[in-house]
């Protein structure tokens, strides 16, 4: 057996396999130093109170160290359990501790001067413990200037330990409470701490930092018991209840009532009553206004809540102003407001800001309003990034609930909003920072869906197979659906058409294997319906390896099996439109709208009526052609913008249905905007040039300004000698008579 198999088992977290396997390896190779100190770290992994195997351990460390005295791991453990757990010989651990802190690397001595601390307190040698705390904290400083993270983590429990020794082993509360402000730096590591440290600042009627304290405990993201909560609540009570008032005891107070209703058992409306009381004695504070709007706005009473969520906002406010101010305003006026002074909050507190206002627009969301939310919700999540970022990466800010996993999860919600935004560069980063601070899968679907917006299908693809990779207890059959799709798309794209057939071939399987195995509800067809879609945008993509007809067969095969699939009547339009069969085209768009029936979105409507509109255009259905194009220029203006291309066939296909109703004001319009555009994009698009000059020449020379009608066919001829349409109308208004020409504006 060889020693690597063994430490194969340790990994594993198999210890007491491992152990028992030690045994015999130890019978054979009694001296082995490295069998001996995993057997020691095995004996230390498998104690506990009830089953306590420290004290072989601990012999066990010390046969390594007489072995190797240099031997850093055992020297730790060693240390640890003399110092923490056993505690007969301060000698003994006082003498570990220098050795190991002489030995140890710099980034190893915050541990050895800790638990050397430790050592002098067990052994009451109090002046050296306290010389031990002042030397650790400068330690820390230096060793963890670069992790802001570990950095707050190592002096706030510094601190907190030395300022236990002033109170629990000297009896001196007052220079304790001064060692624990300065603790207060950072985020303390558990409840109990600023539960204990509030008890003592109110004892030694230190009522400001009291009251900071308590807002702290009461704010915290850790879990807080309810014994707590009751306790620090009713001693501010009894102080305000005495007239003792500063904005910190207000604060927490009002922090508890909110956050702890039913355990600190509060009234309504005696708390809307002392809120009232708080804004005539605080009239410039914001913390009053934001909790009494928060009061009515909670309550649903969205317009009374206004007013004073706006006064918050006015006077400094709080993240969650924000997002009950733009809620609010637009369920009581449909108001789309835009917030000018944004409050200087946490970035946990705009996190959690953010989410609640994205609930909202799950349910206020329409596609006239959709942009608008979707634009405040970044910004939301853009504030908490920043938040966070400042504090990860740039070591500025307070330590106050700034866990990594919230800052991961903020990555991930806003990198959605951005690539919902189509800024996909920026989302790719913002992903990029969160999977690298804290890992998580969910972060990895939605940095995958990114990259397939990039292009960068490679990287696409092992994300998302990183995911598939799960069992299916983590991922929902839903998300691996969209997941399948996503991989065969990003196959396809990178030329790998058959794994993504065969990709394609088993999501059709698990698809309609799961209805038959699984009981599914109504809402739970409802999301697999938009998975549905998913897979035929799959299908769609595989057959552009075919013919067009041959497409055309499989859609309409689609159909067959379901007269009702949207997305196969989707699909057989942008087919027909494809192949300009107009009437078909029109014929599908029509069916599909006809089953629609809802609002669309905004990219399926612009897909649909664009189609259709250009159809219509082609079938020389002007009127109706016009409803559908100009409804696409508005959601193009307003809401979603088209591509350049896009937006320059749309001009044309508008100017030329004005052309032919006689509209030239509006001809010459869209044709200046198409020319626009092109002007500003350097040469690109050179194709619609000669379409839309004819149409703004004959534009200008309806309306008389046959000298630009004439220039812009000498551009045409410039380029295109012999281009048809343009020799044509010059033969043709040189007719007409050079004197009205000489005559014309």
């Amino acid at each position: 057996m060889k020693i690597e198999y063994l430490l194969g088992l340790f990994e594993l977290g198999q210890y007491k396999q491992c152990l028992a396997q030690l045994q015999d390896f130890l019978n054979i190779h009694a001296n082995h130093t490295n069998a001996l100190l995993l057997k020691a770290k095995c004996l230390f992994e498998i104690s506990n109170s009830k089953y306590n195997r420290y004290y072989e351990a601990y012999d066990d460390f010390i046969k390594v160290l007489d072995a190797d005295p240099t031997s850093l791991e055992a020297l730790q453990y060693a240390t640890y359990i003399s110092v923490y757990i056993i505690k007969a010989d301060p000698e003994k651990s006082l003498e570990l501790c220098n050795k190991w802190f002489d030995l140890a690397p710099q980034v190893h001595q915050v541990e050895a001067l800790q638990y050397r601390a430790q050592a002098y307190r067990t052994s009451k040698n109090y002046p050296l413990a306290l010389k031990d705390y002042d030397q650790l904290i400068s330690i820390i400083q230096l060793v963890y200037a670069d992790d802001r993270v570990k950095l707050d983590s190592a002096l706030a429990m510094a601190y907190i330990e030395k300022g236990q020794t002033y109170l629990n082993d000297l009896n001196n509360p007052n220079v304790a409470l001064q060692v624990f402000k300065d603790s207060f730096k950072y985020q303390l590591p558990d409840s109990q701490y600023y539960f204990d440290i509030a008890s003592l600042a109110f004892s030694l009627q230190d009522f400001e930092f009291g009251g900071a304290v308590a807002l702290r405990l009461f704010s915290s993201e850790q879990t807080v018991t309810p014994q707590q909560v009751r306790a620090v609540y009713r001693q501010i009570e009894e102080l305000i209840e005495l007239q003792v008032f500063n904005k910190n005891l207000v604060h927490a107070k009002l922090v508890a009532a909110s956050s702890f209703r039913e355990i600190v058992e509060v009234n309504p409306l005696d708390n809307l009553n002392f809120i009232r009381k708080c804004m005539a004695i605080y009239p410039d504070w914001y913390v009053p206004y934001h909790f009494y709007g928060a009061e009515l706005f909670e309550a649903e009473g969205y317009h009374e809540s206004l007013p004073y969520i706006k006064k918050s906002l006015e006077l400094g406010g709080m993240a969650f102003d924000v997002s009950r101010c733009l809620e609010a305003a637009y369920r009581t006026k449909k108001l789309k407001l835009q917030i000018e002074h944004w409050p200087n909050d946490g970035a946990a507190a705009y996190y959690d800001a953010a989410k609640s206002f994205y609930k909202a627009e799950l349910n206020l969301r329409d596609q006239e309003n959709a942009p608008w939310f979707l634009e405040n919700r970044a910004k939301l999540y853009e504030r908490s990034f920043d938040g966070f970022y400042s504090y990860f990466f740039r070591q500025e800010g307070l330590a106050q609930n700034n866990a990594v996993e919230i800052f991961s999860r903020c990555c991930n919600e806003y990198g959605i909003a951005l690539t919902s935004l189509k800024r996909y560069e920026e989302a790719d980063k913002i992903h990029s920072i969160g999977y690298a601070v804290f890992p998580f899968w969910e972060q990895l679907c939605s940095w995958s869906e990114t990259l397939m917006y990039l292009r960068r299908y490679e990287e696409a693809l092992i994300k998302v197979r990183q995911v598939l990779k799960l069992e299916k207890e983590q991922v929902d059959f839903n998300l691996h659906l969209q997941l399948r799709c996503r991989e065969a798309l990003a196959l396809y794209h990178l030329g790998r058409i058959s794994e993504a057939k065969y990709v394609f071939s088993t999501i059709e399987q698990e698809y309609a294997q799961f209805f038959v195995n699984n009981k599914v509800s109504e809402s739970d067809n409802r999301i697999l319906t938009e998975r549905y879609a998913d897979l035929q945008n799959v299908r769609f993509h595989l057959l552009e390896k075919e013919t067009p007809e041959h497409a055309i067969m499989v859609w309409q095969q689609q159909l067959e099996k379901n007269p009702d699939d949207l997305c196969s009547w989707l699909m057989l339009m942008q087919k027909y439109y494809e192949l300009n069969n107009d009437e078909q085209c029109i014929a599908c768009a029509n069916n599909y709208l006809a089953l629609k029936g809802g609002a669309l979105s905004i990219d399926t409507a612009l897909h649909v009526y664009f189609r259709r509109g250009s159809a219509l255009v082609n079938m020389q259905n002007f009127e109706r052609a016009l409803s559908d194009l100009n409804f696409v220029f508005e959601l193009h203006n307003k809401k979603m913008p088209l591509a350049n291309s896009d937006f320059l066939s749309l001009c044309k296909n508008l100017a030329y249905s004005y052309k032919q109703l006689g509209n030239w004001r509006s001809c010459l319009g869209y044709t200046q905007l198409a020319l626009d555009v092109m002007a500003v994009n350097d040469g690109k698009f050179e194709e619609f040039l000669p379409a839309v000059l004819i149409l703004y020449a004959d534009a200008q020379y309806a309306l008389g300004n046959r000298r630009k009608a004439h220039r812009a066919l000498n551009k045409i001829l410039s380029q295109q000698e012999n281009d048809k349409q343009a020799l044509e109308r010059k033969q043709a208004w040189k007719k007409a008579g050079w004197l009205s020409f000489f005559s014309s504006k």
